[in-house]
This record gives structure tokens, C-alpha cells and sequence, in this order.
């Protein structure tokens, strides 16, 4: 993995593979870079959370300017130092109706059959 300084400039004279992706990483910022695939570069921020290592892209390079990516990246490795998982929170960002209904029943299996069907009823009106 290839540490660059970041500018619009070096980001932009990235050459994209042939094939698969590449990450290169900021020498400002630890935990910041740009993975670069075939069709695309994407900025992303990896980090420990609970000692494990997650990598969460943060929005494609042509779109985002660097000073917003590295202001957005920073926030994500704050939350990941505090044990927060960004991927966790944008999986419940997501979560729909029905989806939430489910995980409830799924945590709650000693409720009355006829409970469970008043409250999926509840759902449907």
C-alpha cells in the first residue's frame, strides 16, 4: 500500500488498475486513503473499534474535495476510538419498519402468540 500526500492533484494522477483495487494511504492523516478501482476512487478511513480493524468508505473522490473527506474521516476515527462501529450505525440508519418489527420478535420469543398478531396487525394498517 503506496503512502502518498494527498492533494487533488496526486489524487487525480492516480492511475486506475486493470483489474481489483488498490489503497494508498495519507501521510497526514493515519487511517485515511483512497482505494482506487477500475471504475472508481473512493475515499475510506480504517480504524480499531473493540481491537478489531473496520474500514468505512467515506464518498467517492470525484465528488467529495479532500478538506471534506479528511474533516469527515476524523469524526469516523473519533467514533471508532470511542468503540462507536460506523458501519454498525449506518446498518440501523437503514432499517426499516418491518425490519425493526422482526429483530424485535427475534429478541423477544416468550411473547403470546396473540400479542405477537396485535402487534403485526398494528403494522398493516
Amino acid at each position: 500500500m503506496p503512502n502518498l500526500n494527498f492533494t487533488k492533484r496526486t489524487i487525480e494522477a492516480i492511475p486506475s488498475p486493470r483489474s481489483g483495487q488498490v489503497l494508498y494511504r495519507d501521510t497526514n492523516l493515519r487511517g485515511f486513503g483512497v482505494r482506487v478501482g477500475t471504475q472508481s476512487k473512493v475515499f475510506f478511513v480504517e480504524g480499531q473499534v473493540n481491537r478489531r480493524t473496520k474500514r468505512v468508505s467515506i464518498g467517492r473522490a470525484d465528488v467529495l474535495s479532500i478538506d471534506v473527506a479528511r474533516k469527515k474521516a476524523l469524526n469516523l476515527l473519533s467514533d471508532m476510538v470511542l468503540g462507536t462501529n460506523p458501519n454498525e450505525k449506518k446498518k440501523w440508519a437503514e432499517l426499516t419498519l418491518e425490519q425493526a418489527f422482526d429483530e424485535f420478535f427475534k429478541s423477544r420469543e416468550n411473547l403470546v402468540p396473540q400479542t405477537v398478531a396485535t402487534y403485526r396487525r398494528t403494522t398493516t394498517l
